[in-house]
């Protein structure tokens, strides 16, 4: 049977800090302390794991509302509904003036 993804996730942060030398007595800790917190929080739970498209598509989204294209337009070109559209610049810091009311 495969590991979960939190065990899997750690072998690989583990494998990583090794390859760059950082002691093993070092890393053990640390990584029990997040297996610890992360099963605490989220011990059940279905994970959801985004994929690297979608930040990318993000924030080519951001970067064009922000030059000045509507909410509508963006919706129809990334093949999105205008909330979900609005839901991906509210999340984005950088674009501090976004309202949802504005920008068609």
């Amino acid at each position: 049977m495969p590991d979960d993804l939190l065990t899997h996730t750690l072998r690989v942060i583990q494998q990583c800090l090794s390859a760059r030398g950082v002691p093993a007595q070092q890393v053990a800790p640390v990584l029990r302390a997040v297996d610890t917190e992360m099963r605490a929080i989220f011990g059940g739970d279905r994970a959801y794991v985004r994929a690297h498209g979608h930040a990318l598509r993000d924030r080519a989204i951001c970067e064009e509302y922000a030059s000045g294209h509507g909410v509508a337009t963006l919706a129809h070109r990334y093949t999105l509904t205008v909330r979900r559209v609005r839901q991906i610049l509210a999340r984005n810091p950088a674009i501090s003036h976004y309202n949802a009311a504005s920008k068609g």
